[in-house]
């Protein structure tokens, strides 16, 4: 059986099930547009979901009629289009890291880069003057062995002990540029902690940092913080909303309009900068 709406033209699936639903498909002028349904219990209402280069998913309420799914993609099939469109002039967005001397990275929003060098020990501090951030790795390695990681303006160097493989070195640089990263979020993210328990009014609540793929961060139901450590790649506007988006579910564990309200309340502009990270967020990555 095939079905028109308007400009579109679809067949019906046999099946629909929860969970991962099968692919289907609507036709809007001359072009057809495949996308993959997902149901769940969860959700109350229908949302398309595009990811790059071209897939398209629509996420839907269990037991939503295929109707009014297909009905919906017809409807925002332009929209569809263009943002397609756009994927494809702008080319691939990812990001493989190789932690390779001259390597590009995100810290607070600028650029900054790699700059390996072999063997040596000495002082963490950068010299008098320079306005370095230093780190060190943890365990019990010997303080003359430490290996040195230090950001001056974008150049972030990194000291590799010396006689040892390619393989083995870029898995030492991969090794202290996350330990840097994670040295850098603990405190970053305390400073905004302190500061928005201050503007909020409330205790300055427990947190951590972790390396996690997708989640910016979270809040617990005993009200424990957590932070993607990423998130410290992103200039601060960005870190600031994460932030206060998690701190603000100690009040209200959902994300209904009192919760927005509340958000809104400290930080008006707070969906410029929730679409800014939503932008960007692909940049970040370890």
């Amino acid at each position: 059986m095939v079905i028109s709406v308007g400009m579109g033209i679809f067949s019906v699936p046999a099946v629909i099930r929860s969970g991962p639903g099968p692919q289907d498909s609507v036709r809007y002028g001359d072009e057809e547009l495949f996308y993959r349904v997902t149901y769940s219990k969860k959700r109350k209402s229908l949302a398309i979901v595009l990811h790059r280069p071209d897939k398209i998913e629509v996420k839907a309420p269990d037991g939503c009629s295929i109707s009014s799914i297909r009905t919906m993609v017809l409807l925002k099939s332009p929209w569809i289009l263009k943002k397609l469109a756009v994927f494809a002039d702008e080319g691939p967005r990812s990001v493989q890291r190789n932690y390779e001397n001259g390597e590009s990275f995100h810290y607070l929003g600028q650029v900054i880069s790699l700059a390996i060098t072999g063997g040596g020990s000495g002082p963490l501090e950068g010299g008098p003057g320079c306005g370095c951030i230093a780190g060190r790795s943890g365990g019990k390695t010997p303080r003359s062995a430490r290996p040195r990681v230090t950001l001056c303006g974008t150049t972030l160097s990194i000291i590799v002990p010396g006689n040892i493989t390619e393989q083995a070195r870029r898995n030492y640089v991969k090794k202290m540029v996350l330990s840097w990263y994670r040295a850098m979020s603990v405190r970053i993210l305390g400073e905004r902690v302190r500061f928005f328990s201050s503007v909020i009014g409330i205790p300055v609540p427990e947190f951590r940092v972790r390396n996690i793929r997708r989640r910016w961060g979270s809040c617990s139901v005993d009200n424990h913080l957590s932070f993607n450590m990423k998130l410290v790649m992103a200039p601060e506007n960005q870190i600031d909303y994460v932030v206060l988006h998690e701190m603000c579910h100690i009040f209200h564990k959902n994300h209904q309009a009192g919760f927005w309200s509340t958000v809104g309340r400290y930080m008006p502009d707070y969906k410029e900068r929730k679409g800014l990270l939503k932008q960007e967020a692909w940049q970040y990555v370890l």
